[in-house]
C-alpha cells in the first residue's frame, strides 16, 4: 500500500494539536510494511517567494517534502499512491483535486475540528478569512472519498451541516503516546486542590468563564493552571476571588505537558465546544481524576462508570459539587479509580490507532 499525507508540518514538538497528531499518524504509519510520504506547502507568504510556491521543493525531514504547486503534482504522479490522506485543513488543497482525474487513489480527509461552524460561532477574525475557510473547507468535505471524524457527534453535525451521506464518514479516534513512568500516586488527601486545564484562553469555546465563575463558588484555596499559547490580556482572568491561584503558563514538550499534569489533582475540560480533547485524553493516560462536561467529544467514547464524571455545560452547581465529591473520596478510592481512567486510555496508543487506520486504508481499498 502507498500513502501520501498532505497537511502542515513543522519541526519540534510545541504545536498546535491537529499538526502534532498528523505528524504521528504520519510517523507512526511509517513503521509499517508501507510506502509513505508527507507533503506540505509553502504557506508563509513572507517567507517563502512565489517562485517556491509554484516550483519550489525541500526535504524537511526523512520523506517529508515542503512543495509548491506544480511540483507537488509531480510528486503525485512519480508515486502513484493508492490513499491521498489530507491530515489538517490547508488553503492549498483546492488545487490538488484536478488530480483525481489522473490518478486511482483515495482521498480521505481527517476533520479535528469543523471550522465552518467554529467560524460561525467562535473564531474572530475577518469576513474575508472566515469566507474563504468555509468554502476551502466545503470543497474538501465534498471532493474528499471519505472523511475521518473523531467523535460521533463530530459525524453527526457534519452530515447535517454539509448533507453529507452518512456511509462516506468513519469514525477514527486520536492517538495519544503512553508515559507508564508519569503516572499519578494520590499518595495522601487533598486539602490544598490543584486544578490544571489545557487551552487557549482567547478561545471563548473553552469555557473558562464557566469554570472560573463555578470555582469561584467555592470557599477553600484553589490552585488553578491552564496551559495556553496566549498567556496574557484576557480580562476575566483579572480580579478573581482570593481563595483562587491562577497560573498561566505557555505551551509544553508532550512529556514535559505529562509531567505538568501528575504535579496536579484534577484535570477539567470546561468547554461549550471540543471535537475530541486529546489533552484530556492524556491527562487520563498521567492517571489524574477529571471533570468533563458534556460538550467533550472524547465522552462519546467513555464507558458508563465514568458518567458520574461528565457534567451540564453551565451547571456551576453541579461542578462545583462533583469536585468535592472527587476531593472526599478516600485515598484506596482515588487510586483505584485512577487505575481505570488509566486503563481506559491506553485504547488510545498510538500503535493501537495505527493499526485501526491501516484496517481503515483496506477497507476502503479493497472492501475488506
Amino acid at each position: 500500500m502507498k500513502v501520501m499525507f498532505f497537511g502542515n508540518y513543522e519541526k519540534g514538538e510545541v504545536l498546535l494539536a491537529p499538526t502534532i497528531v498528523a505528524k504521528a499518524m504520519f510517523n507512526k504509519f511509517s513503521k509499517l510494511n508501507h510506502s509513505a510520504i508527507y507533503i506540505c506547502y509553502f504557506q508563509d507568504g513572507s517567507k517563502y517567494s512565489r517562485f517556491q510556491k509554484l516550483f519550489g521543493k525541500e526535504l524537511v525531514e526523512d520523506n517529508v517534502y515542503r512543495c509548491g504547486i506544480f511540483r507537488l503534482f509531480g510528486l503525485v504522479l512519480k508515486f502513484k499512491p493508492d490513499i491521498i490522506h489530507l491530515a489538517t485543513l490547508e488553503m492549498f488543497y483546492i488545487v490538488l483535486f484536478p488530480i483525481k482525474l489522473l490518478t486511482k487513489a483515495k482521498f480521505i480527509y481527517t476533520v479535528h475540528g469543523l471550522a465552518s461552524y467554529e467560524c460561525k460561532h467562535y473564531v474572530k477574525t475577518t469576513w474575508f478569512l472566515k469566507m474563504r475557510t468555509i468554502f476551502n473547507e466545503w470543497m474538501v468535505l465534498h471532493q474528499v472519498d471519505y472523511i475521518l471524524t473523531l467523535s460521533k457527534r463530530n459525524s453527526r453535525l457534519i452530515s447535517l451541516y454539509f448533507n453529507i451521506n452518512k456511509k462516506r464518514i468513519l469514525l477514527f479516534k486520536n492517538g495519544i503516546d503512553a508515559y507508564p513512568e508519569i503516572v499519578k500516586n494520590y499518595s495522601e488527601q487533598i486539602k490544598s486542590i490543584k486544578i490544571i486545564s489545557v487551552g487557549n484562553i482567547n478561545r471563548e469555546e473553552k469555557g473558562y468563564s464557566f469554570l472560573l465563575s463555578s470555582l469561584s463558588i467555592l470557599n477553600f484555596p484553589i490552585e488553578l493552571t491552564i496551559i495556553s499559547s496566549v498567556t496574557e490580556g484576557i480580562n476575566i482572568f483579572k480580579n478573581l476571588p482570593r481563595h483562587i491561584n491562577l497560573k498561566i503558563k505557555g505551551p509544553f514538550d508532550n512529556k514535559s505537558l505529562r509531567q505538568e499534569m501528575v504535579n496536579n489533582d484534577i484535570y477539567i475540560a470546561s468547554s461549550k465546544y471540543e471535537p475530541f480533547c486529546i489533552s484530556l485524553l492524556e491527562s487520563m493516560n498521567a492517571g489524574l481524576l477529571f471533570m468533563s462536561t458534556d460538550r467533550v467529544g472524547l465522552t462519546d467514547y467513555f464507558p458508563p462508570n465514568f458518567n458520574p464524571y461528565v457534567i451540564n455545560y453551565g451547571d456551576k452547581v453541579q461542578l462545583v459539587k462533583k469536585i468535592m465529591e472527587l476531593i472526599e473520596l478516600p485515598l484506596s478510592e482515588k487510586n483505584e479509580l485512577s487505575n481505570r481512567i488509566n486503563k481506559f486510555s491506553l485504547e488510545f496508543e498510538w500503535d493501537k490507532v495505527i493499526a485501526e487506520l491501516e484496517n481503515k486504508y483496506f477497507q476502503i481499498l479493497y472492501g475488506k
